[in-house]
C-alpha cells in the first residue's frame, strides 16, 4: 500500500492556512515488496508561527523505517528510541524550549507527525520512508493511493519506481489535480528472482528469493465465514453485503463456494461445497442482499471449525472481540488443520481485536487486514480474492545452496512467495522450490542473483519478525531487532531534537489538530497537541521529571538530494487505462471575505463533494450487480446517459456482448481507482468476450465514443 499524510486543522481563516504542495513517491520493488519514499511539500501561507501534526492511515503489511525534514535554514533527521526513553528526551527538550517532532503509532493501522515550528510564509519537506507489501491482481502489480483530503485536492502527485530485475529501468509518473478521487496504477507482472544485499557497515549479507507459479488459474473451493452478529447493525452490515455481491462475481466457474453466517450460532448457506454455477450464484446472490445483522453474539470457533474440515480456503470476517479462552481454542485448531487450509482474516470496525486478527492470517498460513473504515471492505476482500484465485501450490519446500544454507517448508501457498534468509557467499547461489498444483509435480529454480546495494533484504526480513514478535508480545526481542534496523513498533518512536535554535514557546501558535472520524467528522483532542497524546505528556512537557541520564541528541544530515524534476506520464503506460487523462479541471480560486464565508463555502464544497461521491459509488455498486456468474453483464442504461447511444451505434453486436464490452469501458474510463475491486470481474467479461469473438480493439472503439 502507498500513503501519504493528511493535515485536519478546525480553524479556517486566511492566517492559520496550510497548503498541500505536493507528494512524490518513490518506490524500489523487489518481488512484492517495496521500500517507498514519500515526500510531502507542505507551505505555511500564514503570518504565524505554528506547530502542525500530521495523521496517516496505513494498513498492516507496512513498516516504518524512519522521517526526515527540510526547510530552507535546516534538515533534520529522526532516530529511534525506546518509547519511555523518547518520552524523557521530548519532555527535557521542550522544557527548555527546543523544538522537537515525533513520529508515534497511535494503533495498528495509522501513526501521528508532530512538527513544532512551520515559519510565517515557509515550505517544508517531509519525507516519510517505510517497507510495504504491493497489491497483487491477476498477476500484476499495483499501487493504490486513498482519497484525497478537501486540503489536498490540487496536490501533484509523482511517482518514480525502480524494479530491481536485470534492465534495472526507472519508470515515472506524474499526476496533476487529481480532485480528491483514489487512484490506481499498474507496474506490469510480478518479477520473480534471486536477490541479495549487504550491510556496508556489518557486511551481514541477506538473501530473498521471490517464486511465481507459472501455473494456469482455475477453480478454487472457498468459504467465506461472516460475522452477522448485532454489532454489525448499521455500516458494518451494508459494506459486508456490498463486498459479498462483488465477491460472488469474483469467483471463477467450476469453483465451489459456500457462505456461512455466525453470531452465537452458525449458518451455511449450501451446507457444503456448492459448484458454482448460475443456479448457486443466482440464489447465493438473492439471499446475501437479504442480510441483517440477527444473529446475536459473536462466537468464532464452531462455524470456522465447521469451515476449516472442508480442507479449503477459508475467508473469516468479523468486527468483535471473543474471549481468552475461545482465542486459546481457535489458535490451536488452526496450529491442527495447518497446511490443510488456509485461512485468511479481515478485522472490520474500530472495535475489533487487531492482534486477534494478526494471529489467525498467520498462523491460518493466510494473509489479514485490518478495515477501520467499512468503505475500503471491497478492496480489502478483492485483495484476498485475487490472492486466492492464484495458481497454488502445495506441500512445498524451500532449499538455498551455493554461499547459503536454507531450508522452509510452505505447506499452501498461492501465486508467489518471498522468503528471506542469510547469505555468506553468493556468487553460485542456488535457489529452489518443490511442490505439487493439483497432482502435477512443480519445480521452480532460480539462479541468476541481482545484487542490491544497502541494508534493504535484512530491513523488510525483520520487519515481518517484528511483527511476528509483536503479536507474541516478546517485547525485549522486539525492542532489540526494533532499534537494530531502525524500525518502528509498538515500543519505539523515531523523534528529532532541534538544539540548534531555541525558542520561546509562548510565542507559537497552536492550531488545533483532529482527524477524521469514520463518518468523516473532525474529532480534535487538546492533549493531542503536537501529535504527544500517546506519549504521555502535556504540550511542553512540564509534568515529567527530568532523568539525570543524557539522552543523545538527534542529528542533523545531509541526506536530501537537489529538487525532483516534473515528469510527465510515459507512453507505453498508459494501455490499462486508454483514453483517460489523469488531468482533471482545477476550480478557480475565489477570494474570501470573510471567515464565516469561509466556512460556510468550505462546508458547501464538502457536501458536495461526498454527494458526488456517493452518486459514484452507487453506481459503480449497481454496474457491479449487473454481471453473471459466467463474466458476461447485464444491460445497463438506467445508470449512465450515454449506454443508449452505444446501443444505437452498434446494434450489431449481440446484446449482451455489448453490454459487456461497454461494461469494461466504463470500469476502465471511470472507475480506474477501484481497479483492485474490479480486475477480477475484467478478467470473467474478457474471458466471455474472447469466447463470442469480441476483440480488445472494439472495447477501445466504445472507449473512444463514451
Amino acid at each position: 500500500m502507498l500513503f501519504f499524510g493528511d493535515i485536519f486543522s478546525n480553524q479556517a481563516s486566511d492566517d492559520t492556512r496550510l497548503t498541500f504542495d505536493k507528494v512524490h513517491f518513490n518506490l524500489q520493488v523487489i518481488g512484492v515488496s517495496a521500500k517507498v519514499t514519500v515526500s510531502h511539500y507542505l507551505t505555511n501561507n500564514s503570518n504565524a508561527v505554528i506547530s502542525l501534526l500530521v495523521h496517516f492511515s496505513y494498513d498492516s503489511t507496512c513498516s516504518i523505517t524512519g522521517y526526515s525534514f527540510k526547510t530552507k535554514s535546516k534538515e533534520m533527521v529522526s532516530c529511534l528510541k525506546e518509547k519511555e526513553s523518547a518520552k524523557r528526551a521530548i519532555a527535557d527538550a521542550r522544557a527548555s524550549g527546543y523544538n522537537t517532532s515525533s513520529l508515534v503509532q497511535t494503533d495498528e493501522t495509522s501513526f501521528d507527525l508532530s512538527l513544532d515550528i512551520l515559519n510565517p510564509q515557509e515550505t517544508v519537506e517531509l519525507k516519510i520512508e517505510y517497507i510495504t507489501q504491493l497489491s497483487v491482481v491477476a498477476d500484476e502489480l499495483l499501487f493504490t493511493l486513498p482519497k484525497n483530503s478537501e486540503r489536498s485536492k490540487s496536490t501533484i502527485f509523482d511517482v518514480e519506481y525502480f524494479t530491481n530485475n536485470l534492465k534495472k529501468t526507472v519508470n515515472k509518473i506524474h499526476i496533476e489535480n487529481p480532485d480528491l478521487k483514489a487512484f490506481g496504477y499498474s507496474l506490469g507482472k510480478v518479477q520473480h528472482g534471486l536477490y541479495v544485499t549487504e550491510d556496508a557497515e556489518t557486511g551481514e549479507k541477506t538473501g530473498s528469493a521471490v517464486f511465481v507459479s507459472k501455473e494456469c488459474d482455475g477453480p478454487v473451493d472457498v468459504i467465506f465465514v461472516c460475522d452477522r452478529s448485532g454489532s454489525m447493525d448499521g455500516e458494518g452490515i451494508t459494506a459486508l453485503k456490498v463486498a459479498l455481491q462483488l465477491f460472488l462475481r469474483q469467483l471463477p466457474e467450476n469453483s465451489t463456494f459456500d457462505v456461512v453466517s455466525f453470531g452465537s450460532d452458525f449458518k451455511e448457506l449450501f451446507g457444503k461445497l456448492e459448484v458454482y454455477g448460475e443456479k448457486s450464484f443466482k440464489l447465493a446472490s438473492e439471499k446475501v442482499a437479504q442480510f441483517e445483522a440477527d444473529f446475536g453474539g459473536t462466537n468464532i470457533l464452531k462455524p470456522l471449525c465447521w469451515a476449516m474440515k472442508r480442507k479449503c480456503q477459508v475467508i473469516l470476517l468479523t468486527d468483535g472481540q471473543i474471549s481468552e479462552t475461545e482465542e486459546t481454542q481457535i489458535l490451536n485448531l488452526l496450529e491442527e488443520e495447518k497446511g490443510k487450509s488456509i485461512v485468511h482474516c479481515i478485522g472490520l470496525g474500530s472495535d475489533v481485536d487487531g492482534n486477534l486478527i494478526r494471529k489467525i492470517g498467520t498462523i491460518g498460513g493466510g494473509v489479514f487486514d485490518i478495515v477501520r473504515n467499512t468503505e475500503n471492505l471491497t478492496k480489502s476482500l478483492s485483495e484476498i480474492t485475487a490472492k486466492i484465485l492464484r495458481p497454488t501450490i502445495s506441500e512445498g519446500k524451500i532449499s538455498v545452496e551455493n554461499g547459503a544454507n536454507y531450508e522452509e517448508k510452505v505447506p499452501l501457498f498461492a501465486g508467489s512467495f518471498q522468503c528471506y534468509f542469510d547469505v555468506k557467499n553468493d556468487q553460485k547461489c542456488i535457489a529452489t522450490l518443490h511442490g505439487k498444483n493439483g497432482k502435477k509435480d512443480v519445480k521452480l529454480i532460480e539462479k541468476e542473483v541481482n545484487r542490491i546495494k544497502g541494508e534493504l533484504l535484512g530491513q523488510m526480513r525483520a520487519a515481518e519478525e517484528i511483527k511476528k514478535l509483536e503479536m507474541q508480545k516478546e517485547k525485549n526481542l522486539c525492542l532489540k531487532k526494533s532499534l537494530k534496523y531502525n524500525i518502528l513498533s509498538q515500543y519505539t518512536s523515531f523523534i528529532v531534537i532541534d538544539k540548534s535554535t531555541k525558542t520561546e514557546i509562548e510565542n507559537v501558535k497552536k492550531i488545533e489538530i483532529g482527524r477524521p472520524n469514520y463518518w468523516g467528522e473532525i474529532e480534535s483532542d487538546s492533549e493531542e497537541l503536537g501529535g504527544f497524546g500517546d506519549l504521555g505528556i502535556d504540550s511542553y512537557g512540564q509534568d515529567i521529571k527530568k532523568e539525570e541520564e543524557q539522552e543523545d541528541d538527534c542529528c542533523i544530515d545531509e541526506m536530501f538530494c537537489d529538487a525532483e524534476p516534473e515528469y510527465v506520464l510515459p507512453q507505453q503506460d498508459t494501455k490499462l487505462f486508454e483514453g483517460f487523462s489523469f488531468v482533471a479541471e482545477e476550480k478557480e480560486k475565489e477570494d474570501v471575505g470573510s471567515e464565516k464565508q469561509c466556512k460556510e463555502e468550505q462546508i458547501e464544497s464538502l457536501e458536495k463533494i461526498e454527494s458526488t461521491q456517493n452518486m459514484v459509488t452507487d453506481k459503480f455498486q449497481a454496474l457491479v450487480c449487473k454481471q453473471n456468474f459466467d463474466g458476461s453483464f447485464e444491460e445497463f442504461s438506467e445508470l449512465f446517459d450515454f449506454v443508449k447511444k452505444i446501443y444505437n451505434k452498434f446494434n450489431n453486436i449481440e446484446k449482451k456482448c455489448l453490454a459487456t464490452a461497454l461494461a469494461v469501458a466504463v470500469l476502465r474510463k471511470f472507475f480506474f481507482e477501484r481497479i483492485v475491486e474490479w480486475k477480477l470481474l475484467e478478467k470473467k467479461a474478457l474471458n466471455y468476450l474472447e469466447k463470442h469473438n469480441i476483440e480488445e480493439q472494439f472495447i477501445q472503439q466504445i472507449t473512444a465514443d463514451i
